[in-house]
């Protein structure tokens, strides 16, 4: 049996959507115009086939069977999308589309298409039109109208637990303005610019509502949603004209469950009741609308249809979308959607018409109607039950609160009011009362307390959430950098590799362009040949055999070019070979030749390092001499005279010459003493002129003694001591250079060497410089000039550089 629905109204259209789950199933089946449904517990039963206008597979066709209304829109009529159909048959992914996917081309929404298409068609007519489009989204919840929009208005305040309250509280009134538009008051109106900008004002309405959910248990999720797009334009040719002003409305109705399944759940009953009571009264005026009975629409029988006033009458472009899960376990719910829709058209035209008019039976639409009472009945019955245990609840409370053990509702039923009023005086059960009273609030105190702290744990658990989102945005911005890094590398990748390919493909096309023009030669060779069969023949045989020849010249073409190459590629690999062999070899003989020179160096600095440790000692020797002749002469050893003295050969020193103490003289031309010493020096050494003289020659210095008093040969004895001092301090640090140049030949460290060389050369310079200071503190003291200054060596002259 077919039900065949017609429409008198073409204003009005009904579009169908089947859910696609992920299993086989043979309740539901659909075409491009019907939906068919059969009864899954009963295999002997008809399947019942509703047609649509069309039905609806993807967003993108859902989208376009409502396009035509946009464009009425455009030219200032009204519309309405409405979208109906049992919780989790898709109604919201049909008008909002994939929650966090809403800017996918295949998954955006109806609302997101709609708006889009406009400021699409706002571009195109912006030289002549001006469009200016505002948006509003509120709900109707318990008969309640509240504003979902005002969420995105306040989006940057602080304050959330103040939103939420007045949130919940909120009940917007609902008027008629003086143009006869209804309206709700108060409604905030958002100027929308760009789709993203719907988008967002709906996802935060959206987290407004599931906030209320979790604080709220009064407040359900089951509420009809309602967007309002306002389209106002305005002739830019002509300043004259008035403003035309169109609405479109697009509603996410509640649930269409039945009463009888809610009951089973707390607190929804009532939710029920009020959603049923606003689909009848929309199912009403789309009815009046479907048989253009205008003047006969019941707007007034709930808010719901009183706020889509504007835009669901006669005039106005009214399509209503019928959602279907095709799930065995909601058979009920879709055939109840869809008689919905049949319902919708009217009575003539839902009635079925009979495919077979010699069916028997006492009237068309007997089944239908048995089945209507059937499900009618089923439903007071759940409703009598159900008032039945509330009932029996209620008194079983009265009867615990009392605390008598009697029968109340046996009371009730025969009359026995004075027993009853005899039980309720008694002293017993007021004492009870009273206890249970006092149970009763410190229980409340504990409810309190207990909630109190459960809000707190959910306010921590709310903001480790927050900081784990933080957290999750910092981890995707860092992912979306590298994936972009990832990205540019790949283009360069593809970049480079495309050039190679297009180098190759170049050489390729030349080399193609040879043969197609020697094929071309052949080809007009064979054009101009005679057209007689034979010589046909002959010709042909003769271009196979310059095929063959070609392909012949060719083939060794190539293989001439293939040895040259090979040739050539092979003569490159020898001259590397080659090249690179010289320059191993150029730097092996540079090592031998370092290698060669460092030990040479070695060896030199052993026997200079050698002689310097004889020297020293035989100065030693020297020093100490000296120190016993002044301590002899302090003493009065030698008596031959107030200020001359006779020192006997064997104990004068001898001062060391320039040949017996070659290395001495070199490390004594290579120091210098600094300023700063100088001047130690010469408070040390307070000498007069006329008591010390000087002289040099030849670099050898020779002091008379004999010529000092006593206080300035006690002085210079003093300088002798602290010079002696200092020469002692010096092998020391000597013989530890010693060391660290022995430990540097085992580690043949050529950066060690040359840093210690740099060492050496410092120091060298310092003790020049307070030799030459030395010398010319003494020359200053005597009155003579230093003939000889010790000159410090320099790279030229160096003979220890490497």
């Amino acid at each position: 049996m077919q039900n065949r629905i017609t429409n008198g109204n073409q204003n009005y259209k009904i579009f169908a959507r089947v859910r696609p789950i992920d299993y086989q199933q043979k309740m539901v089946d659909f075409t491009n115009e019907s939906v068919s449904i059969r009864d899954p517990t009963n295999k002997n039963a008809e399947s019942k086939i509703v047609s649509f206008s069309s039905v609806c597979s993807t967003q993108e066709h859902a989208f376009k069977v409502t396009e035509p209304m946009l464009q009425k829109l455009i030219e200032g009529h009204n519309s309405c999308v409405l979208s109906y159909g049992q919780t989790g048959s898709g109604k919201s992914y049909t008008l909002f589309g994939q929650e966090g996917e809403e800017n996918k081309p295949d998954k955006k929404g109806i609302i997101t298409r709609a708006v889009e298409y406009l400021l699409s068609k706002s571009q195109e007519f912006e030289e002549i039109r001006e469009f200016v489009i505002t948006a509003s989204m509120a709900e109707l919840f318990l008969d309640q109208v509240r504003d979902l929009g005002k969420a995105y208005q306040s989006r940057q305040q602080v304050n959330t637990n103040q939103i939420l309250q007045n949130y919940e509280n909120e009940n917007l009134t609902i008027y008629e303005n003086s143009n006869g538009q209804i309206m709700i008051k108060d409604l905030t109106q958002i100027s929308i610019s760009s789709a993203q900008e719907l988008t967002d004002m709906i996802q935060i309405g959206f987290q407004l509502r599931e906030k209320l959910e979790q604080q709220s248990k009064q407040f359900g999720s089951k509420c009809h949603t309602i967007i309002t797009l306002n389209l106002v334009q305005k002739d830019k040719e002509n300043g004259n004209q008035q403003f035309m002003n169109a609405f479109i409305q697009f509603v996410d109705l509640a649930g269409s469950e039945r009463i009888a399944k809610s009951l089973t759940q707390e607190g929804q009953f009532q939710e029920a009741i009020l959603i049923n009571q606003s689909l009848t009264a929309l199912s009403k005026c789309l009815t009046a609308i479907s048989q253009m009975n205008s003047k006969n629409i019941p707007y007034r029988d709930s808010k719901l249809t009183r706020i889509l006033q504007n835009c669901l009458n006669s005039q106005s472009q009214v399509a209503l979308i019928v959602h279907i899960n095709p799930n065995e376990n909601n058979f009920e719910e879709c055939l109840s959607a869809l008689q919905y829709a049949e319902r919708t058209k009217g009575v003539a035209a839902a009635q079925p018409i009979d495919d077979n008019p010699n069916q028997p039976g006492p009237f068309p639409g007997q089944d239908k109607l048995i089945k209507k009472l059937q499900d009618e009945n089923t439903e007071l019955k759940s409703k009598i039950d159900f008032i039945q245990k509330e009932h029996r609840t209620k008194l079983s409370e009265i009867q615990n609160l009392l605390g008598i053990d009697v029968d109340l509702e046996k009371l009730f039923i025969h009359g026995g009011a004075q027993e009853l009023q005899k039980y309720k005086i008694q002293k017993d059960a007021m004492q009870k009362v009273e206890t249970l009273q006092n149970y009763l609030k410190e229980a409340d105190q504990m409810i309190d307390k207990m909630q109190k702290e459960k809000e707190w744990m959910k306010k921590e658990e709310n903001n480790k959430l927050e900081r784990l989102q933080c957290r999750n945005i910092q981890l995707t911005e860092e992912i979306k950098k590298l994936r972009e890094q990832q990205a540019e590398y790949k283009q360069q990748l593809e970049q480079i590799e495309q050039e190679k390919n297009d180098k190759v493909l170049e050489t390729v096309k030349k080399k193609l362009k040879e043969h197609q023009e020697v094929i071309e030669k052949k080809v007009n060779v064979i054009i101009n040949l005679p057209q007689a069969i034979q010589a046909k023949t002959q010709e042909v045989h003769k271009h196979e055999d310059i095929k063959r020849m070609a392909k012949f010249e060719l083939e060794k073409e190539y293989k001439q070019q293939m040895d040259n190459l090979k040739t050539e590629y092979s003569k490159f690999l020898q001259d590397s070979t080659d090249q690179y062999e010289k320059y191993l070899k150029k730097k092996n003989e540079e090592i031998d030749h370092f290698i060669h020179q460092f030990k040479k160096y070695q060896e030199k600095k052993k026997m200079q390092i050698r002689d310097m440790k004889s020297e020293l000692f035989e100065l030693y020797d020297i020093v100490m001499k000296a120190f016993r002749v002044i301590e002899k002469i302090e003493n009065g050893a030698y008596s031959s005279g107030i200020r001359s003295f006779n020192i006997p050969a064997m104990d004068k020193p001898h001062i060391p010459t320039r040949n017996k103490f070659k290395n001495l003289f070199k490390y004594l031309d290579s120091k210098s003493l600094k300023n700063t010493k100088e001047y130690e020096i010469k408070e040390k050494i307070n000498l007069k002129p006329l008591q010390i003289s000087q002289f040099l020659e030849h670099n050898n210095i020779k002091m008379n003694l004999l010529d000092m008093q006593e206080p300035t040969l006690r002085q210079f004895a003093s300088m002798i001591r602290d010079e002696l001092i200092q020469v002692l301090a010096r092998e020391k640090e000597l013989q530890k250079r010693v060391i660290q140049l022995e430990i540097l030949q085992s580690n043949n460290d050529l950066n060690t060497l040359i840093k210690e060389r740099d060492e050496y050369k410092q120091l060298y310079l310092q003790e020049v410089k307070k030799l030459n200071q030395s010398k010319r503190i003494i020359s200053g003291k005597s009155g003579s000039h230093p003939n000889v200054l010790i000159r410090p060596l320099t790279q030229q002259n160096s003979r220890y550089k490497l």
